[in-house]
């Protein structure tokens, strides 16, 4: 039984309540939720119906997520349980391209997308979306006989394992996202490598969606189905008209994903029409059954960092993790490069290779998700936190002086570089300007600036400014925050180094590299206070 259309779009996802590359809960509450605000927000709400497909979880996705009222509205969850699971597909944990047809077979929407489960919908992206369905963007165009792949956007993992919440999220999204890697739909074989595949359900429904034959849990059955609908039908990203997805990245570039995974075969048909008339389990009674909406709660605009990094043996990280150690040793050659090329700086070579040790050690423990530089230090600091955390929110204040800047050893067209060789995939901004006044200028500006939680400052090129910059940095540490500062031998940093709620990590340099960590329940107010005096 196939129900009537009666809503616009029905977008279907499929999953399982098994902690899947992790937060899996975080991951899929977030979506639902953001797509519901957002939804509410432009007043569709009536537009569109989420159906998850949930495959025999042990305790159902319905009751594990919290749901707010807005995404509990649009979002029905069909529940196969285990006994029909294995009875499909004995001794398979999730037999996708079923689970997959049994929502499309009963969605309510005259067009069906299946979507990852961790992709964000914005507000732009669904007003477009809908206006782009319901011919009114660009009437020109037949879209009841295309197929549209939605682009994805991969939001970082760097920034997505903090967990933040919605309007944290939409900030990066909105200040970082030019930045994002993006995948090309005809570079995955006409089908991979999108957010989700959209079509009119009239072709979903003569196609009979996935192919069942796929009974791998992963790989190929988007490829088969783009292929197989090709032969009648063309597709088109609609990123043209504004549509794209953000894709909650599961894995850090430098830590490798656990676990084989076996595909599907690339099986490719000769027919356009896959599955017998019972396909999605048809013959099944599978009712859409609703959650009941969370009650509010308060929710952290990220999770906090650990603190770890003070207690930590930064000889044992470099021997344990291979994330710190790879990336330590990509920034000692290019440092090894740079003097063996006469570019040695106003700084000794073993306090430049001490700093980018603490630097790329505190960044891989802790994930900072920004950094503020102070004061001129030159490529190599900068490359280091870059390398480690490629997704940083980035300023730079002070870093030049005022004037002419080509003869500087880390001019702007170096410095550009050093983004660009870094992957770099964040927001950074450069800031002139009296460097007293930098913070307070920045947070007063649009995107604005939260707790920091990084701050890396050299204090002989701040010169008499440093005092008043580094104690405006401390009291906005983020706790569990760094301050690294870069010092002339023997002389004392003020108020930092004597700071007495602080945690002090000091290098082996003579006192010329000093790291100051905040402890996790010291309040930002009496440390600046103490400092100022």
């Amino acid at each position: 039984m196939v129900p009537k259309p009666d809503v616009l779009l029905t977008i279907v996802v499929v999953g399982r309540n098994d902690d899947y590359h992790g937060d899996y809960l975080y991951r899929l509450g977030t979506a639902l939720d953001m797509l519901g605000r957002n939804l509410a927000r432009i007043g569709r709400l009536d537009a569109v119906e989420v159906l998850v497909v949930d495959w025999a979880s042990p305790t159902p996705l319905r009751t594990a997520l919290r749901l707010e009222p807005a995404a509990a509205a649009v979002v029905g969850f069909i529940e196969v349980p285990e006994a029909m699971a294995q009875a499909a597909a004995p001794g398979m944990p999730f037999y996708v391209t079923l689970a997959v047809n049994v929502g499309v077979r009963r969605a309510r929407g005259r067009f069906v997308a299946l979507g990852d489960s961790d992709c964000l919908y914005t507000a732009v992206t669904l007003s477009n979306l809908l206006s782009l369905l319901e011919g009114r963007t660009d009437p020109s165009l037949d879209v009841e006989r295309l197929m549209m792949p939605l682009r994805r956007y991969q939001v970082p993992w760097e920034f997505v394992h903090r967990q933040p919440d919605i309007p944290t999220l939409e900030r990066y999204l909105r200040i970082a996202f030019n930045a994002f890697r993006t995948e090309m739909t005809g570079a995955g074989l006409m089908g991979g490598f999108a957010g989700a595949q959209l079509m009119h359900r009239d072709i979903w429904m003569r196609v009979r969606g996935y192919n069942e034959a796929l009974t791998a849990p992963w790989g190929w059955g988007d490829n088969e189905l783009h292929i197989r609908v090709n032969q009648h039908h063309g597709w088109l990203d609609p990123a043209y008209y504004g549509v794209a997805l953000f894709h909650l990245e599961h894995h850090s570039v430098h830590r490798p994903k656990s676990g084989a995974r076996v595909p599907n075969k690339m099986l490719i048909e000769a027919g356009f029409v896959a599955n017998g008339p019972d396909w999605g389990l048809g013959g099944q009674d599978l009712p859409v059954r609703r959650a009941e909406p969370g009650a509010a709660e308060e929710v952290l605009p990220l999770l906090p960092l650990s603190g770890r990094f003070a207690d930590l043996d930064r000889a044992a990280l470099q021997a344990e993790r291979t994330d710190v150690r790879a990336v330590t040793e990509t920034c000692l050659r290019h440092f090894r490069d740079a003097l063996a090329a006469g570019g040695q700086g106003r700084v000794p070579p073993d306090v430049t290779i001490g700093l980018m040790r603490t630097l790329v050690a505190f960044c891989c423990v802790e994930h900072p998700v920004n950094v503020v530089f102070l004061g001129d230090l030159g490529r190599h600091p900068v490359e280091a936190v870059l390398n480690a955390c490629p997704a940083i929110e980035a300023y730079l204040i002070g870093f030049y002086p005022p004037g002419v800047t080509d003869d500087h050893p880390c001019h702007p067209g170096i410095l550009s570089g050093v983004f660009n060789m870094a992957r770099y995939k964040g927001y950074a901004a450069l800031i002139s300007g009296p460097a007293e006044t930098a913070l307070e200028r920045i947070r007063a500006a649009q995107p604005g600036l939260g707790p920091l939680e990084l701050v890396v400052a050299d204090q002989r090129s701040l010169g008499d400014a440093f005092e008043a910059v580094s104690a405006g940095a401390f009291a906005a540490l983020a706790p569990g925050g760094a301050i690294v500062v870069l010092c002339e031998p023997g002389t004392p940093v003020p108020g930092i180094a004597a700071d007495p709620e602080g945690r002090r990590v000091l290098s082996a340099f003579d006192g010329r590299l000093l790291t100051v960590v905040r402890t996790a329940d010291q309040p930002s107010e009496p440390a600046a206070s103490a400092i100022a005096r």
